[in-house]
């Protein structure tokens, strides 16, 4: 005796997304719109969230920071928002940003780096960092392998916020 066949409730489709075609393509492609992928990109920072990081980073005002990012256009936003954050707390923000492709870009999410002499600054940086909600399970700490006092004191890498 075969079992009754179940019968389950339709999934409500979100509203499908239209993509333009490009080059020998003509016409449009429509294909559903995902939220889930949603959560996967950096959100801008509230004022809240702006005016909350810029008051704990004052705890390092006069030093020096670069921050370097991918080249998806949220971490580019998020990366131009924390540099603002650094300059409005007294940073001396460094333009020198290395190149993407000398960066270890296999890693996810925000990464601080400090000067080995400046962990204890590197650990309130991170710790303004992950009080923030959309930053708290994407924020690192790392030490760079050769200190230079060349370098900034501290380093914030902004990189894709992925699965």
């Amino acid at each position: 005796e075969e079992p009754a066949p179940q019968t389950v409730a339709p999934i409500a489709q979100p509203p499908p997304v239209a993509l333009g075609g490009s080059g020998n393509v003509s016409g449009s492609v429509t294909v559903p719109r995902l939220p889930r992928f949603d959560k996967l990109f950096w959100k801008p920072l509230s004022p809240d969230d702006k005016e909350f990081l810029i008051s704990k980073l004052k705890i390092g005002a006069t030093k020096s920071v670069r921050v370097t990012t991918s080249n998806e256009p949220d971490c580019i936003q998020l990366a131009s928002e924390i540099r603002e954050c650094f300059k409005k707390a007294f940073w001396k923000v460094r333009d020198d940003a290395r190149p993407t492709n000398a960066l270890p870009w296999n890693d996810r999410g925000i990464t601080i780096v400090a000067r080995q002499k400046d962990d204890v600054l590197g650990y309130a940086v991170r710790e303004a960092f992950m009080q923030l909600q959309q930053l708290q399970f994407g924020t690192s700490m790392a030490r760079p392998t050769q200190p230079d006092d060349a370098e900034p004191e501290i380093e914030v890498l902004v990189r894709p916020m992925r699965e």
